[in-house]
């Protein structure tokens, strides 16, 4: 009896150093390719491909949009932008503003459009957003705005050196209820338009454990799939600490 607890007992731990041993390998082989913050969670947006664009991007022509962020640490903003144009005449331009009528910037960003290509290996991801020949989401990422939360940010895209023809185009939403957008239009050349540009937001998460509950608690209100995902993988975990629980007590009898 003690021979064939000794057994069971030496595998299980085997098996565990193996499984230690391999995610130490992976962390330390892919140290540099592990992005910062590592923990994030979307805020405001849903993965789907919009039906409808906006009016062209180009020149003096731009769009942009405002929204409330629900959490600390926005750090990241998706955009969906159509493909449709085999060759863009110059850069896409993004600027985040604490709100429309600020004179500065928070975050200016340069996209050459030879960037402007889904990352389906994307780390933050998971499941990566569905591939469309109508367009991609692209995502620009900067430093974490700590104090983010509840503040009414504004957002717009312009291409200057775009023509007529060669510009951009974004996705755009007519619903009144896009997904955790609790305020917050679309702008079309300044003037507020009624629906929303198709993005996406995401915060990272930094020690407040209430960001991640109140994430939670928002996705099993919203999205049902979440909801069923999230139970299922809870019922899973409960299921597989039941069988250990009966199996170690079956071992030591």
């Amino acid at each position: 009896m003690f021979k064939s607890r000794f057994k069971y007992i030496s595998i299980s731990l085997s098996l565990f150093l193996i499984v230690f041993a391999s995610l130490f390998v992976f962390f330390i082989s892919n140290a540099k390719k592990i992005p910062k913050p590592l923990f994030v969670f979307r805020d405001i947006g849903i993965p789907t491909i919009p039906d409808i664009f906006t009016p062209e991007v180009y020149r003096e022509h731009k769009v942009g949009q405002t929204f409330l962020a629900n959490f600390s640490n926005l750090f990241r903003v998706g955009l969906f932008i159509e493909n449709s144009t085999e060759k863009h005449g110059g850069d896409l331009i993004f600027h985040l503003k604490e709100s429309f009528s600020a004179k500065t910037d928070l975050v200016k960003i340069i996209i050459s459009a030879s960037y402007i290509k889904q990352n389906i290996y994307d780390f933050y991801r998971v499941p990566p957003d569905p591939i469309s020949k109508k367009g991609v989401f692209y995502y620009l990422q900067f430093i974490p705005i700590r104090d983010s939360k509840d503040k009414l940010f504004y957002f717009y895209v312009e291409a200057p050196s775009c023509s007529k023809d060669n510009g951009y185009k974004l996705g755009f939403f007519n619903s009144e209820n896009y997904f955790s957008c609790r305020e917050g239009n679309a702008y079309i050349d300044n003037r507020p338009r009624k629906g929303y540009l198709a993005f996406q937001t995401q915060c990272s998460w930094e020690g407040n454990i209430l960001d991640i509950l109140n994430e939670i608690k928002n996705n099993l209100s919203k999205d049902r799939n979440f909801m069923k995902l999230y139970f299922s993988l809870c019922s899973i975990l409960f299921l597989i600490i039941i069988i250990s629980f009966i199996s170690t007590r079956k071992i030591f009898k």
